[in-house]
């Protein structure tokens, strides 16, 4: 999987991928495309990246497509590069498949039936890939952010970078770097998996400094189906009941208790939170709150 990053890491320029008509403007409610430096906030600060939004790809046919789902449909290839579109796909397959397998992997450790996640949220996964560059910026802003500090809102994050280093995460209050490694994925976890775990698996907060040359970063995003309903489990042991996630009000740390939202005031909402007639959100409507 790792060698598609060869190609991968030399994507068009800016310039052309504005003419190649791809920016995401275009892509419309499945959200893939262009965008430009300055394009994305990122805790309220614009990112200082560009990059390509890809995902699942789907058919206008496709059932989710048709169901005018936000974050389905079709990707958007610039013309003119096939390889790229070859690495990608690969890459998103082998990663998915990787993504999965940890998944797996945390269903056992919680006690649960292997396939538990599978079964209750990734049987058909929201799937997201961004291609993600960081232009060399003007010496006096070498060391500034690139992207805030942020927590991913979804299950699980795997993460390829090149070797100009910038990440960083969050370690019981003291900043970490991750140096890039050959051969190696990073994986964050999200808020989703914090939630629906009470905690046991904590979400990875992280930013990106800017480095002094071109950095490029390869973030897959492995997310439930649209329509799953988050519950979190009551204990940690097989056959583990559920209640749904209103329920942390009473049971969760204060900054990831539910609080109520509209969509005319949403400020970063939690997974889960609660609307003001009390109605529990699905993944679907967090994701439309939280954009």
């Amino acid at each position: 999987v790792l060698k598609s990053v060869n190609i991968l890491s030399n994507p068009p320029t800016t310039k052309k991928m504005k003419k190649l008509k791809i920016a995401m403007a275009q892509g419309g409610r499945a959200w893939r495309g262009f965008f430009p430096v300055g394009g994305e906030l990122t805790s309220g600060v614009p990112d200082l990246k560009e990059g390509l939004y890809l995902g699942t790809d789907l058919a206008a046919d496709h059932p989710r497509v048709q169901a005018h789902m936000p974050l389905h449909g079709s990707n958007l290839w610039p013309a003119g590069l096939p390889e790229l579109k070859v690495a990608a796909e690969a890459y998103m397959a082998g990663a998915t498949r990787a993504a999965v397998a940890l998944m797996e992997g945390f269903s056992i450790s919680l006690g649960l039936d292997d396939d538990y996640f599978r079964d209750v949220y990734t049987r058909e996964p929201t799937v997201l890939f961004r291609i993600f560059h960081y232009p060399p910026p003007a010496p006096e802003f070498v060391g500034q952010w690139g992207v805030a500090e942020h927590t991913d809102y979804g299950l699980l994050t795997l993460l390829v970078q090149d070797d100009t280093g910038g990440l960083e995460v969050r370690v019981d209050d003291e900043w970490v770097q991750v140096p890039p490694t050959p051969d190696a994925i990073v994986c964050n976890l999200g808020d989703m998996l914090e939630r629906v775990t009470g905690g046991r698996f904590r979400s990875t907060p992280h930013r990106v400094r800017l480095p002094d040359r071109d950095r490029y970063s390869f973030p897959l995003f492995l997310d439930p189906a649209w329509d799953a309903e988050l519950t979190q489990l009551v204990r940690v042991a097989p056959h583990a009941r559920q209640q749904p996630l209103e329920s942390l009000a009473r049971s969760a740390p204060p900054h990831l208790r539910c609080r109520e939202l509209t969509a005319q005031s949403c400020d970063m909402p939690l997974p889960g939170a609660k609307t003001r007639d009390g109605t529990l959100l699905k993944n679907c409507d967090y994701i439309q709150l939280h954009q």
